[in-house]
C-alpha cells in the first residue's frame, strides 16, 4: 500500500504536523526520516521492518553500523546514515546538560546516568573518562579509545595526558563489557592499579573505575578492587 492510500491525517508526516512528534510511534517517526520506501513497500512498512530487524528497540538500532542497517532491503547508504545521525542527535540531546548545573558525582549510579546511555547498547568495547572538579562536579566526558568486541587498549600515559589537558582534580575511568558480565578481568584490575598510581604522582585522584554492561554496572571503588599486590 502506498502512503497516499492512507488517510491524510494518519500519514506519519501529516500526523506529526497535526498532533506533534510525541503522537507518533517509533515506526512512524522513522518513516518521516526515510521519506520513501521501495516498489513493494511504503516508508512506514520499511520503517517497521527496520525496527523488527533491531528487535523493536531503538537502542539496538543505534548500536548498529551503516552496513548492518543496509542489510534490510530498501535501506540504502543515505537512509542508513540519516537514521544513525538522527539517533545520535537524540542521544546527545538526552545527555546534554548545562555543566554548571550538574550535581557532584556521588556514586557509581551517577556515573551510569551520565555515561550509560553512550555505552550500554554497544557491541564493541569503548573506554571513556569522566573529568571531575575538586568538588567532584563533572567537567566533561571524553572517549579515549574504541576497540573490538573482546578488548580495548587502555594506555595509562595517554589517559594521564588527557586528565592534565582538562585540568581535572579527579577522574573516573569507564568502559563497557558487551558480553553481559560486569566482572572485571585481571587486565582491568591491573590497569586500574597502574592508572591510580600514575595519577597519584600528579596529585590527581582516580575516583573510580566503572564497568558497564547493558543496564548493569560495577564499581571498583564500591567493591574495593584496588589491590596493592598487583
Amino acid at each position: 500500500m502506498k502512503l497516499m492510500d492512507i488517510k491524510a491525517e494518519e500519514r506519519p508526516r501529516e500526523k506529526m504536523l497535526l498532533r506533534g512528534a510525541e503522537a507518533l510511534s517509533d515506526g512512524e517517526l522513522l518513516a518521516v526520516l526515510l521519506r520513501t520506501g521501495t516498489v513493494d513497500k511504503n516508508a512506514l512498512e520499511l520503517a517497521r521492518e527496520l525496527l523488527a530487524d533491531s528487535q523493536w528497540k531503538l537502542s539496538t538500532m543505534a548500536g548498529r553500523s551503516t552496513a548492518e542497517l543496509m542489510k534490510v532491503r530498501g535501506m540504502g547508504r543515505s537512509k542508513a546514515v540519516m537514521v544513525l545521525a538522527a539517533l545520535e542527535l537524540g542521544r546527545r540531546a538526552f545527555l546534554e546538560e548545562n555543566i554548571s548545573e550538574r550535581p557532584p558525582v556521588a556514586s557509581a549510579k551517577d556515573v551510569y546516568r551520565i555515561i550509560g546511555p553512550r555505552l550500554s547498547h554497544l557491541d564493541h568495547e569503548e573506554c571513556w573518562l569522566l573529568h571531575l572538579s575538586k568538588s567532584n562536579t563533572p567537567i566533561c566526558e571524553e572517549r579515549i579509545s574504541s576497540g573490538g568486541f573482546e578488548s580495548t587498549t587502555l594506555d595509562v600515559r595517554h589517559i594521564a595526558s588527557k586528565v592534565l589537558e582538562k585540568k581535572a582534580a579527579g577522574v573516573i575511568l569507564i568502559h563497557n563489557h558487551p558480553g553481559g558480565t560486569t566482572k572485571p578481568s585481571r587486565a582491568d584490575i591491573q590497569v586500574t592499579a597502574r592508572l591510580r598510581d600514575s595519577l597519584s604522582t600528579l596529585s590527581i585522584e582516580l575516583v573510580d573505575h566503572v564497568i558497564i554492561s547493558g543496564r548493569k554496572f560495577y564499581s571498583f571503588t564500591d567493591e574495593r578492587e584496588y589491590r596493592a599486590s598487583l
